[in-house]
């Protein structure tokens, strides 16, 4: 049996930008997926309560023998498809896989649990990935692991979207990444002393893949909208400048200047990147006297913000609460895939 766990991320800066080769900044956090594979006789993958049969070879690929599972199997489906287009020497032995993602939910408010927009689907591919290849006797390197495993999201994505989950979740910590340039495209960061960051959850989830089209046609626009675009990428270099300098103010001041940038990019394509819930987060921030920024695709999800007062702190944590949003205490900066439980 091996077991394998990979954690979520929050966007810090960079979102939509990165899309564009941008640089991002993005920190892993304390929730985090779990896969478990055992060697059997047949084949099946166990995810959410349920459990779906399937046969898997080198020259067919992946088949399920009744219903498909969803996205978890889908997830399976891509990395079994990039394993058949490459030059991997694996053997695709039977084996049982159990999948755990439910620290990368959140409480919906309604009694059920929504998914969090901490790159659950990278968490979950990291983890099989780590869980599955040495059972079916591959053992990839560091950066030929990296590659395999953004090609296999983006083929999950429909050729959508940067990348940057799969890099945090494979190498954990404070990352400055750019993954259209590859797997090996990013520098691990320190986060710097006496910067507080407080995260606020929205109180709903965001569809990314729908927003992820909206910008899509805003990248296909040109005119004005390329203008902000461009404007965005600008930002987005400075503040993971900033980060990479690891100094409070200019930290803050660009984060505040990208968070304006997006704002600007959002209004350009009416992507649906501020909500009226980010926009009050945003607001009670500004009263408080933090900078506040949407994290990862908004549209709903998280937010976060950022002070370097721990009075100011306190004071936002407690408003954002009494204004009716939850706000998590999650680690950041956690190491990445690890085997074992």
């Amino acid at each position: 049996m091996t077991e394998a766990s990979a954690p979520g991320k929050l966007l810090i800066c960079g979102e939509y930008a990165v899309l564009d080769g941008a640089p991002a900044v993005v920190a892993a956090v304390d929730a985090r997926a779990h896969a478990i594979v055992r060697p059997a006789t047949g084949s099946w993958l166990a995810s959410g309560g349920g459990r779906w049969p399937f046969r898997c070879h080198r020259d067919s690929g992946l088949q399920w023998t009744g219903a498909e599972p969803g996205e978890r199997g889908a997830l399976l489906a891509a990395l079994v498809a990039e394993l058949r287009a490459g030059p991997w020497d694996w053997q695709p032995r039977p084996v049982e896989i159990e999948l755990d993602s439910g620290a990368l939910q959140f409480d919906d408010g309604a009694g059920g649990r929504a998914k969090a927009g901490l790159g659950s689907s990278a968490a979950v591919l990291v983890a099989l990935a780590a869980a599955l290849l040495p059972a079916w006797a591959l053992r990839p390197a560091p950066e030929e692991l990296g590659a395999l495993l953004l090609a296999a999201h983006r083929r999950f994505q429909g050729g959508r979207g940067s990348g940057i989950d799969v890099l945090s979740a494979l190498h954990g910590g404070l990352l400055r990444a750019e993954p259209l340039r590859g797997a090996s495209a990013c520098r691990r960061l320190d986060w710097p002393a006496g910067l507080l960051p407080v995260l606020a959850w929205s109180g709903r989830p965001a569809s990314t893949p729908a927003m992820l089209v909206r910008y899509a046609a805003l990248q296909e626009a040109g005119g004005r909208a390329a203008g902000a675009i461009g404007e965005l990428g600008a930002a987005a270099r400075l503040a993971a400048d900033a980060w990479e300098r690891g100094e409070i103010t200019g930290i803050l001041a660009a984060v505040s200047e990208f968070a304006a940038a997006l704002a600007a990019v959002d209004r350009a394509g009416r992507i649906g990147i501020l909500t009226p819930e980010h926009r009050e987060l945003a607001a009670i921030a500004a009263r408080v006297g933090a900078v506040y920024k949407t994290s990862g695709a908004g549209g709903g999800d998280f937010g976060i913000a950022f002070t370097d007062d721990p009075e100011r702190a306190q004071a936002l944590r407690a408003a954002f609460r009494e204004a009716g949003y939850a706000v998590p205490e999650l680690q950041l900066a956690v190491p990445g895939v690890e085997l074992g439980g």
